[in-house]
Order: C-alpha cells, then structure tokens, then sequence
C-alpha cells in the first residue's frame, strides 16, 4: 500500500485524498518503526559486545592473566580513539546528550553518533570496562528516530519529540521491563509527563521489545527466589541499606565530579592516556574479582542465589564502585546505570549478610538485601532525579517477573531513606537545565561544590555542560551546579 504524506499540517480534511496521513497520524506509525529498528539495533549491540566479552574476558582471559589485566585498558584506549577522533559527537554516557538533543537541538542527533556510539560502547564494554549498556542505547534510540523523522519529513516540535520515543525504544530494547522505559523516559528525558507523546512512547517501546523478544527470547535478565518477611525489625536493615546506599551515591557523584575538576590541570595530552589506564586499573581487580568487569549482570545473579559471602559482597561492590568512578571520570565510552545497579545489590547483600552474621534477630537470606538493594540505585540519577527512584522500584520488579510484597515494602522504604540524603547533593537536573537556558547571554553566578564561578553564560554544549566565559577571557564548561544571575 502507498501512502502519501501531507506536507501541511493544517490541510482541510476534505481536500485530502483518503491514502493522505496528517502529522499526527505519521507520528504515530513512525512510532512503531521506531521501536522495531531500534529493536533490531540493540540486538546487533548485545550480540556485538557478547562477541568481544566472549573472545577477551572469555578465550583470551582463560589463557594467561595477562588478557583479563590488558582487554579493558586496550579495549578503552580503542573506543576513546574511535570518540575523541572519529566520531567525536559520541561522546558522553547518552543520557545528557539526548536531553540535550530534545532540549537545544529540536530533536537532532547525527546518524554518525549512532554509529560511532555502537562502535565505541560495544568494545569498551565488552572488552571488561565496568561501564553498561543502558545509557548508550538511549542515545542510539534517540538517533534512529531523529534519522527517521527527517526521512518523513516531520514538523519542528514532531521532530524535537520524537527524540524521547526513540530514547524509550532503546530502553525498551535493552531492558525488559515495559513499565519502567516509560517512566524512566518521562521523568528523564523529558522531566514531566506530556500527553502529546506518551501514546507514542509506549508504541515505540513495546515495539522494541517484541523484536528484542523474538531473537533474544522471553527470560527475565534475573531469577529471582520467593522471599518474604521474617521479622519487623528486618526493617530497620532495611532502611540502613537506604541511607549507607544514599550516602554511597553522594560519594559517588562528587568523586567523578572532583576528578573531572581534577583532569582540567593536566595538559591536553593527557586525556588520550587516562582511558587506557583507567581500563588498566580495572583488569588489575579483575584478576582476583572478574565480576566486576563489564556490565555485571551475571554477577546479580549469582548473588541473588547465595554464590558468594557477605564479605565478598563487599568487597565486590566497592570495587565496583571505585571501577566505575574510575572509568567514567577518564570519559571512557559507556553508561553507568548497570554498574551501580550490582554495586547497590552487592552493597544491599553485604548488609544483610552482615545483620546475619550479628544475629541481633531473624533475618531473611542474604539474597532478599541483594534485591532490595537493587531498588536503591547508586548512581548520579538519584542525585539529580530524587523522583526517578520510583523507576528502580519498578525495574526490579520486572527484571524478576515476580517479587513478594514484603521485599516491595522494604525496597520502598530504603528508597526514601536514600533519596533524602543523595537529594542534598544537587538540584534535579531538569530545574538546572531551565536555569541555564534561561541566562544564556547573561552575567551569572554559579556554584559546585565548595566553588564558584562568574561570568558570562555563552552557551550549552552537545554534553549539556554550561560555558561560561570569564572575565580574564577564559572559558569553562561547567556540569552542575545552581545557576543564579549576577546583581
């Protein structure tokens, strides 16, 4: 069948041939190819990074030592090339670019970014670098839709919108979890919950994840083990995965922050180098904890089966932590979404195997904390987005398919605990963002941290950072911080 597209939004009905769609109409369709490309994107990138995990952490590791020390160090020395010289508008972890591309740029993301983020991401990932998926799919989502609305010639605001519809489809893609790509993209991406495009976001996601089903199957990415409440006062333990995890969250934050802050001393040089020694750092753990190299899932769920001690549990999430840290203050391609998740589990197991080590009073198994400790992300997210931890509740549900009500109760809770304390650290990133576009061209105060910095608000970067032109003439991008116009 052959349609033929309406280059008018405002055509009279009657003066429009049956065959005609309106914009509306387009959007919609465009919505579901959406999800079926990115669908099949993702496929390509698990399948991608399967291949190199299998051949680096796999054949090569098993060989000598020396392939799991230099896989995540080569592996992040080739991605950095592939951004900082090839395709250098991949950079970045993905989420802040597609704000970015939905906040500035009406929508666009250049198809090259597309491909230079699954070049990049696939092998810096699966070479060992403890990075995840999550957070470069929703870039290469938003890609796909922005190609794909210029292709159908959308409308300026159609096009700006569609960048969410394909962030939600690579989402939908990576995680199967339906519920949770429609939050996560709605209080993200676009900071509210908008109507015009909600309709098209469970389209593009449910689409995406019927392709991502047909090849890679229907399992859940966990098993999960029925739980349920041993005791009322297991609430207490509870609750103290929520603050150690929030507090955790906020050291987080402002350690990537402070060795970014920190990189700007060195010469220009150096930034090519910290990759590579990044992954170096990483594959030295890695020989005597290999669970924290790469994305980590298996390793959720060996501890969601009681493979490992409280004590191992520890030390596994903080050196995921620190791992983490490490890669993604040296700008290594990747997300952070996966890797804070198995921190927050591990760290949440730990705890719980802790409180069973004292026996102070009936507790439930170590792997019932490992599931709640997911719920509790710890991650930049929670620090920028307090409201967003409602999405974590909701990807744990689903990721098992079935949790009890006790463990939903206890993740509630430790949730709060941590969003009051990671919310000390910084205003949500939406309110920021408005800040910023709103004294561009303006004389402005902004503050991080301890620091301050004054100047002229010139413009936003493709990152999302603030440049700021000072009085001596220099120029700084700045990441967060409360923007306030100068007296």
């Amino acid at each position: 069948m052959k349609f033929t597209f309406s280059q008018k939004k405002g055509t009279p009905r009657k003066n429009r041939s049956p065959l005609t769609m309106s914009e509306t109409q387009r959007f919609l369709m465009l919505s579901i190819l959406i999800g079926v490309f990115a669908g099949l994107l993702v496929v390509c990138f698990h399948i991608t990074m399967e291949f190199i995990s299998w051949y680096s952490l796999g054949t090569l590791a098993e060989m000598t030592h020396t392939g799991t020390l230099l896989s995540p160090a080569l592996g992040a020395t080739i991605s950095a090339f592939l951004v900082f010289f090839v395709f250098k508008k991949a950079h970045g972890s993905g989420v802040t670019q597609t704000k970015a591309a939905y906040y500035i740029y009406d929508g666009y993301v250049p198809f090259s970014t597309v491909i230079g983020k699954f070049l990049a991401c696939s092998i810096s990932i699966g070479s060992g670098n403890s990075l995840g998926p999550e957070d470069p799919t929703i870039q290469m989502g938003a890609g796909i839709a922005s190609l794909l609305g210029r292709c159908f010639r959308l409308g300026r605001e159609s096009k700006r919108l569609i960048a969410p519809v394909g962030a939600a489809a690579g989402l939908a893609a990576v995680f199967n979890a339906p519920i949770t790509r429609v939050l996560f993209v709605m209080e993200e991406v676009i900071a509210g919950w908008h109507a015009g495009v909600l309709g098209s976001i469970i389209l593009s996601s449910t689409a995406a994840g019927v392709v991502v089903r047909w090849f890679l199957g229907n399992a859940p990415l966990f098993t999960v083990p029925q739980f349920q409440l041993r005791n009322p006062l297991e609430l207490i333990v509870y609750a103290l995965v929520g603050v150690f995890t929030g507090l955790l969250s906020v050291v987080f934050v402002e350690a990537v922050g402070s060795l970014r802050h920190l990189q700007e001393r060195f010469p220009g040089w150096t930034r090519y180098l910290l990759p590579g020694t990044a992954g170096l750092l990483v594959g030295v753990a890695g020989i005597w904890y290999p669970e924290i190299m790469g994305a980590g899932y298996d390793a959720i769920d060996s501890a969601l089966h009681n493979r490992f001690s409280w004590s191992a549990l520890l030390i596994i999430g903080l050196l995921k932590i620190v791992a983490t840290i490490l890669c993604s203050s040296a700008r290594t391609p990747g997300g952070m979404f996966a890797p804070t998740l198995i921190a927050g589990a591990m760290i949440g197991g730990a705890l719980g195997g802790i409180s069973q080590h004292l026996q102070l009073f009936p507790t439930s198994a170590t792997d019932a904390y490992v599931l709640v400790g997911m719920g509790v992300n710890v991650n930049v997210d929670l620090t920028d987005h307090p409201e967003i931890a409602s999405m974590a509740t909701s990807l744990m549900m689903e990721l098992g398919r079935e949790v009890s009500r006790e463990a939903l109760a206890a993740a509630i809770l430790n949730q709060m605990e941590a969003v009051y304390l990671a919310a000390q650290a910084g205003e949500p990133l939406h309110r920021e963002w408005r800040a910023r576009l709103s004294t561009l061209g303006r004389q402005v105060r902004v503050r991080f941290g301890r620091q301050v910095e004054e100047g002229l608000a010139e413009d936003v970067d493709a990152d999302g950072n603030l440049l700021l032109r000072r009085a001596d003439g220099s120029r700084v991008a700045i990441t967060a911080g409360d923007v306030t116009l100068r007296a």
